[in-house]
């Protein structure tokens, strides 16, 4: 029977193949050319084959001939990174490696779009977003493959200030403060007249607003504080906590530190889950929520931080005592804050577990804040629980139920969200409430260091009474979730030299430091790949992960393709913009020389500018890069980053001109004036820096003459 597929037919038609068995062919030349490879010499006896001048040849032959068949292929399967390439280049294998991964890539994609049945909406390259205009100045309106641009007008990659969207304030007791007022109606969240009314109601709480001489005198007073390096750090927020005085206010009954029987949880099965997915049924769930006041609810968030500059929320889940909630915010994102009327209210108790990112995430992208919460993740630790402190060990304690976590890392903007998605989503709350019963239980039995782990136990926890010190290490708990739930998102300004200075210290060794010009290109590459990230809301890791920017920084490569060979693999954003890194070098060149060029210069004189003029193509450049608000071009967007005010290397601002071209002749090398003083030894001696000899023989000199001095 004949062995032959659809694709062996399409193949036949398209390609002009001889046979149209090609696919099954394949596959046993494929089968034997492995089998023949295992029987190739290795170790000591490949070595003494390699003495028979008949081996070496066949060896060579059979080598080129393997390297021009694979070349062959590559140029057929990736003719866009093979079509400079010759055969002979394959012997750097990472370029194999780097075709492999964008073939498996596109294999990747089309067998997703075959099993979805629609063709996936390619992502917008530099050229085709050149033109587009978008509401939100950072995003592209045509990547629609991005579930973010939904909300894009919620994003703004260049805000330097978070200001909450927190018009209403629910369960207050006591109004917005007024710099939070203020901050929103510079931003449009709120009216002029919202702001009058809010600074006067105000006014006459404990916290009150400051005049505007006050205020002015608060500013310099904390400018002049920043200037001499004390006070608040840069990046703290200058608005306070909406609910700050809310969680202070906290209190709990005494009937809380009481030990009381754990409530079972129901099987998983018999719990109904419900999906919410529109405003309606997001306000249906908080309706249904609220009559849980005076008792718990469980949540958790999934996150997404890969294709997006700040991250974003993909799920909130919750459950309550006979009900498990998931939330899919991608089509109410704007409407997720009503949240807030549940998150904040003090009677109604959110059991997280590991919450300290999670109440960061809420906050930047709901609004929402939370208000009596209990961190399962704190209470673990407070009971150094046995096998360790993850959600995962805690509902095997427990619960005696093993949670899958392979998903913890999983892509959750896909939609539909698989069956195994959702599965695994509302496991991460169903058990919690349980887990929360007994740690509260056994944390009140502590005496000393021990604690009472039958407390757990619905049977034992008749025969047990909380310790004064057991009340003492719940309040613990309590008191630094509390300390948790303050905590606020803000917004960090890019300081490329302390990236810059964290990688070294990363990477770094004695034996492969950065030099000066090194390094300044290495700063250069951190704010090339943040200002790049914020234009196409790409995460700094798929940009350019810091590795990928170090080895750049180390080899500083004198053309493009040379980078396959540094990088293994090679990322698409800097295989398409390969051509602006080497602009980032050359203008690291160019900046060394022009420090060489005014270092030798005589005394009294100015070095000359090492940028050359612009010619009418780099001019026209930069009129194309004013002229677009959006993503550039990559050649544009090299004009639009260098107009800008780029820092120096001891944190001036330098003014960044358009990049230089390489100059053909490299600037004088300086002379280095080495002055000795000393017994034995001659006033002052100089030595000519390009001769490393010289300088040996000026060192080695002076070490025989400190020798001979102490000698006498």
């Amino acid at each position: 029977m004949q062995n032959s597929t659809a694709v062996d037919a399409t193949l036949h038609l398209k390609l002009g193949l001889e046979s149209e068995g090609f696919v099954s062919q394949l596959l046993s030349q494929l089968m034997d050319l492995v089998r023949a490879s295992k029987r190739l010499p290795l170790g000591e006896e490949h070595s003494i084959r390699r003495g028979s001048r008949e081996f070496l040849t066949s060896s060579k032959e059979l080598g080129e001939r393997s390297l021009a068949f694979v070349h062959r292929t590559l140029m057929f399967l990736d003719p866009g990174t093979h079509q400079n390439t010759a055969p002979e280049e394959l012997a750097n294998f990472n370029l194999i490696i780097d075709s492999l991964d964008t073939i498996l890539e596109r294999v990747d994609s089309s067998l997703r779009d075959a099993i979805t049945g629609s063709a996936a909406i390619p992502e917008p390259t530099a050229s085709s977003a050149h033109g587009g205009q978008h509401a939100a100045g950072s995003l592209v309106a045509s990547e629609s493959g991005k579930p973010q641009v939904r909300w894009r007008l919620l994003i703004d990659n260049e805000r330097t200030e978070f200001v909450p969207r927190l018009v209403v304030k629910h369960n207050r007791l006591v109004p917005l403060d007024a710099k939070i007022v203020e901050a929103q109606c510079k931003v449009g969240l709120s009216s002029a007249s919202d702001n009058v009314v809010m600074a006067a109601t105000t006014s006459g709480s404990s916290t009150a607003a400051q005049t505007a001489p006050e205020a002015m005198s608060d500013d310099l007073l904390r400018a002049h504080l920043g200037a001499l390096g004390v006070g608040k750090p840069e990046n703290a927020s200058r608005l306070p906590h909406p609910y700050v005085h809310e969680i202070d206010s906290l209190s709990w009954p005494d009937e809380f530190f009481r030990i009381r029987c754990p409530q079972s949880y129901e099987p998983v099965e018999d719990t109904p889950l419900v999906l919410v997915r529109t405003e309606r049924e997001l306000e249906q769930m908080i309706e249904e929520l609220k009559s849980c006041r005076g008792s718990e609810i469980a949540v958790d968030v999934e996150h997404h931080d890969y294709r997006t500059y700040r991250g974003f929320v993909c799920l909130v889940q919750i459950s309550t005592r006979e009900k498990d909630f998931i939330i899919d915010p991608f089509e109410i994102f704007e409407s997720m804050h009503l949240l807030n009327e549940v998150f904040s209210d003090p009677q109604i108790l959110k059991v997280l577990h590991g919450a300290d990112m999670d109440v960061i995430w809420l906050q930047r992208d709901f609004s929402v804040y939370l208000v009596n919460m209990f961190d399962t993740g704190l209470a673990t630790r407070a009971l150094k629980l046995h096998g360790g402190y993850g959600l995962a060990n805690l509902v095997q304690h427990y619960c005696g139920v093993k949670l899958d976590k392979k998903y913890q890392t999983a892509d959750w903007r896909q939609r539909p969200l698989p069956p195994d998605y959702i599965h695994y989503a509302r496991l991460d709350t169903h058990y919690l409430l349980y887990c929360y019963d007994c740690l509260r239980n056994v944390l009140l039995t502590q005496e000393g260091s021990v604690f009472d782990m039958r407390a757990a136990l619905p049977e034992d926890t008749t025969k047990l009474q909380a310790t004064e010190e057991g009340v003492r290490a719940l309040q613990a708990v309590l008191d630094r979730t509390s300390a948790l739930c303050k905590s606020q998102h803000v917004e960090c300004p890019l300081d490329a030299e302390s990236v810059a200075d964290k990688l070294c210290v990363r990477y770094s060794s004695k034996q492969r430091p950065l030099d000066q010009r090194q390094t300044r290109l290495l700063r250069m590459l951190v704010q090339w790949r943040d200002r790049l990230a914020r234009n196409l809301d790409e995460s700094w890791n798929y940009i350019a992960p810091d590795a990928c920017l170090w080895r750049v920084s180390l080899s500083m490569p004198t053309a493009a393709s040379q980078l396959r060979g540094i990088l293994n693999p090679v990322p698409p954003v800097v295989h398409e913009r390969a051509q602006e890194i080497m602009d980032l070098i050359a203008r690291s060149n160019a900046v060394a020389g022009h420090a060489q060029t005014a270092s030798a210069a005589p005394a009294g004189t100015v070095a000359e500018d090492p940028v050359p003029q612009l010619d009418s193509s780099d001019v026209a450049l930069s009129h194309v890069a004013a002229e677009n608000t959006t993503v550039p071009s990559s050649v544009a967007e090299s004009a639009a980053l260098s107009s800008r005010a780029t820092p120096g290397l001891n944190g001036a601002c330098l003014v960044s001109e358009p990049w230089p071209v390489r100059r053909s002749t490299s600037a004088p090398k300086p002379v280095v004036h080495v002055t000795v003083k000393g017994a034995g030894c001659k006033p002052e001696d100089d030595v000519d820096a390009e001769s490393a000899g010289g300088l040996r023989a000026l060192l080695s000199g002076m070490a025989i003459a400190l020798e001979e001095a102490l000698a006498q």
